[in-house]
């Protein structure tokens, strides 16, 4: 990122974060882009990603109407828990920046990772376990949309087939309950390896 003083002094009002002057861009683009194109929104550019994904302090600045921020759940995310669990010190604060963003964005999604990046055979975590949870709180939020990236350079990963379905599933139908999520969990285990299940 720029770190002239223009730049430098527009992420400090941000609150620190490298979006501030970013945003300050992207939105200078939207407002084009609406006189254009009124019905469309940019998405392509807004990913808050590494030094971005602090959402800025909103008296400094906020997205246009037309701007979707994706939000990556790459940095500082736990994978165990659920992003909005309380007892997740990790979590705790990855939420808080969730939540910080939903309130300034009239439209917000998310871009999650359901692999490991080191191993791509190794456990990203027992994300199953929360990932319903982590859905309720992607629809809490009010997310417009979904991006999730699955294991893509090996022939398969550890349980990427399972993810892939319930992500998939969950992205057609958020609002089933928790039991009717195990039920597709276990359908699909006892489906997919047979007696090995």
């Amino acid at each position: 990122f720029c770190t002239c003083a223009e730049c430098k002094a527009k992420n400090e009002a941000a609150g620190g974060t490298a979006m501030g002057s970013l945003l300050v861009f992207i939105n200078e683009i939207a407002r084009r882009v609406r006189e254009k194109y009124p019905d469309r929104d940019i998405d392509i550019m807004t990913y808050a990603y590494k030094e971005t994904t602090i959402a800025p302090d909103p008296s400094f600045v906020t997205p246009e109407d037309n701007v979707v921020i994706v939000l990556c759940m790459m940095d500082g995310a736990c994978f165990n828990h659920a992003y909005n669990d309380p007892s997740c010190e990790h979590n705790s604060e990855t939420y808080k920046n969730m939540q910080a963003w939903s309130r300034i964005c009239k439209k917000f999604a998310i871009y999650d990772y359901s692999y490991n990046h080191s191993s791509y055979v190794a456990s990203v975590g027992p994300d199953i376990n929360v990932m319903w949870d982590n859905f309720q709180a992607f629809k809490e939020l009010g997310c417009i949309g979904l991006l999730f990236e699955g294991e893509h350079l090996t022939e398969t990963g550890e349980f990427c087939e399972l993810r892939n379905y319930l992500i998939n599933r969950l992205m057609w139908t958020p609002d089933v309950s928790r039991e009717q999520f195990i039920k597709w969990r276990d359908e699909f285990l006892a489906d997919y390896y047979g007696e090995a299940a």
